[in-house]
């Protein structure tokens, strides 16, 4: 990672938060809330300055930012802070809860318009994948087993709703091996909505052993053949791949016959893992292996395609999360891999950004993470645990279920549980982001 990458990890990660912290910002200010300040950045004061009442400060650390209201915080004695008086209404806790919980719910809100927005600038320099099929390849389920071809339109793999490119990933992912592919579609020469249930089928032939997804021209490896390598897989489930002995792996025929005649010679495999690029040697032998569903999306340039993957794109990541959420539940998904703090957040990042080998494509990347991370940092915002935003608009439903203020005592005990949850959890995310840096 070189210095200028790191720092354009920080800055993305630090407008993220800026972002997010101005949402709350404006909102109050419009209706009617004090506020006492507003800091980019965090740690001791920089540079401060007044404005109408409001302190604006840049702190020493260049990551995050707050804003504090009036009235917000209380003392031990559950009082409000002496220099206002206690029924002030321009106080935090004194204004109406549907306007508090509006303050509340523009933080995420923020960050959700903004990932919509770099994800739409995105797609129209790309390009946006509609879960329309381009082609049906030989040597896949599909051709294999179905009368599905180009044109037809996937809505749903093994019950998971694909609206995008996201959630087929999701949904190969979530596929139990060995299973029935059972899916659903629209048959383009009819408009008929069809329900076709697939066997899973091998297929011997000369490769590295797995099966991916093209993500948007990020090529993910769904899964590993246990004997490839000779019986040493060196690829895991996840693994990016860039390159394969120098060429893209992009260019498919060159990949296929450069595999095709490299029996028994080890090849260099160039991928990204946890966000670090690296090299790794695997050798190419004709094996058995589970054929590959298939799935080569339509890239579209239409504007209303580019509208609708803008908005449904969010959403399958968020889908995305929760699905993520309940595999680590259920321990089907490591925690060590799962998860990233800011460390880990600013590594990903910088490396995204050391690898691009044109300004396009940094700027791609760039915009591709921005969208991910505001989308991850609203999601992660919203969940009902206090202190996060999603633990004030759960205080405030059950304010309003209830037509009564809920007492100091009880918001003291779940906020102070859920302060212990909160950092432990950034503990715990602070220690692996460390441990997989230095690489133990």
């Amino acid at each position: 990672m070189t210095l200028l990458s790191i720092l354009v990890g920080i800055l993305i990660l630090s407008l993220i938060m800026i972002l997010h912290e101005s949402g709350h910002y404006f909102t109050g200010k419009a209706l009617g809330f004090k506020i006492e300040e507003f800091s980019i950045f965090m740690g001791p004061v920089l540079f401060e300055w007044e404005r109408n009442g409001i302190k604006f400060n840049i702190k020493a650390i260049p990551i995050g930012a707050s804003v504090r209201f009036a009235g917000e915080e209380e003392t031990e004695d559950g009082e409000t802070e002496l220099k206002y008086e206690a029924d002030d209404p321009g106080l935090f806790y004194n204004r109406p809860k549907w306007r508090r919980a509006l303050v509340v719910f523009m933080g995420p809100f923020i960050n959700f318009v903004s990932a919509l927005l770099a994800i739409f600038i995105l797609f129209n320099l790309t390009g946006a994948m509609i879960p329309q099929l381009s082609t049906v390849e030989e040597n896949t389920v599909l051709a294999q087993t179905s009368d599905i071809s180009a044109g037809d339109k996937i809505i749903s793999i093994n019950g998971y709703r694909i609206h995008s490119a996201s959630d087929a990933s999701m949904a190969l992912l979530l596929a139990t091996p060995g299973a029935d592919w059972d899916l659903v579609y629209i048959e383009a020469a009819s408009g008929q909505k069809l329900e076709v249930q697939l066997p899973p089928q091998k297929i011997e032939q000369t490769a590295i052993g797995i099966t991916y997804i093209d993500d948007n021209g990020h090529y993910l490896i769904q899964s590993v053949a246990p004997d490839s390598n000779n019986d040493d897989p060196v690829l895991l489930a996840g693994d990016e791949i860039i390159a394969i002995e120098g060429i893209a792996f992009s260019d498919s025929e060159r990949i296929s016959s450069i595999i095709a005649s490299s029996v028994g010679t080890p090849l260099t495999i160039e991928i990204i893992r946890n966000g670090e690029r690296m090299r790794v040697r695997s050798t190419p032998s004709v094996i058995i292996s589970d054929m590959p569903l298939g799935l080569y999306f339509t890239e579209s340039h239409k504007l209303g395609d580019i509208l609708q993957q803008s908005f449904v794109y969010p959403l399958s990541v968020i889908r995305s999360n929760i699905a993520g959420i309940k595999m680590l539940a259920s321990g089907q998904l490591a925690l060590r891999e799962s998860l990233a703090g800011p460390i880990g957040i600013v590594s990903i990042v910088s490396e995204t950004v050391r690898q691009s080998t044109t300004f396009r494509q940094a700027i791609e990347y760039v915009l591709m993470l921005f969208g991910l991370l505001s989308v991850a940092v609203g999601f992660f915002n919203l969940l009902p645990i206090p202190p996060l935003d999603g633990g004030h608009l759960l205080f405030a439903a059950i304010e309003g279920i209830k037509r009564k203020p809920l007492s100091d005592r009880f918001k003291k005990i779940v906020t102070t549980a859920g302060m212990v949850i909160f950092l432990s959890l950034f503990v715990l995310v602070i220690y692996l982001d460390v441990s997989k840096l230095l690489g133990f």
